[in-house]
């Protein structure tokens, strides 16, 4: 299993991730870690009681592979796959910075159809940007509880270091 890595951040700006205009009216897809509670309330500096939790949501056309120099995941697509996740709704602007942070220099996000019950719903997504050669997929599948038990802990100690210089605005 790859270790941990993830290079620091090479820049500020967030060009290609999610505007802050979406900032109270658009949802966000999770489809890794950030499905994870704790994950989640870490990124986004805040804790469970004080938001409405992520609901689950299914995104058709697409499956989840762990990237192949990571024990994340990233999407590929897939005609007659589906991936699971949780759907966050109306993230305030500050939220948005701070995720967009979190996935900066390993994504772009991008808008895609989701699924709640039977009702189609328009979110934003990360997919792995092509010329990052640690976020191609391995042709392994991902899965949340597999992650947690392997990753998770060394993981709380990579997000605390990733965060530390995360966005406090908005």
């Amino acid at each position: 299993m790859p270790v941990l890595t993830r290079p620091a951040p090479t820049t500020t700006r967030y060009a290609d991730l999610i505007p802050t205009h979406a900032a109270g009216r658009d949802s966000v897809f999770f489809f890794g870690t950030l499905m994870h509670q704790e994950v989640l309330e870490t990124v986004l500096d805040r804790r469970g009681a004080e938001h409405e939790p992520p609901e689950p949501a299914i995104l058709a056309g697409w499956r989840r592979e762990r990237a192949a120099a990571a024990s994340y995941p990233v999407l590929v697509p897939d005609p007659g796959a589906a991936v699971e996740g949780r759907l966050l709704h109306r993230p305030s602007e500050r939220c948005i910075l701070r995720i967009n942070h979190f996935e900066d220099d390993e994504y772009r996000a991008d808008r895609v159809t989701v699924t709640v019950g039977r009702t189609p719903l328009t979110a934003w997504v990360f997919l792995p940007l092509d010329h990052v050669a640690m976020m191609q997929p391995s042709g392994e599948p991902w899965h949340l509880d597999h992650w947690a038990e392997q990753h998770l802990d060394a993981y709380r100690h990579a997000i605390a270091h990733w965060m530390a210089d995360a966005p406090t605005r908005g």
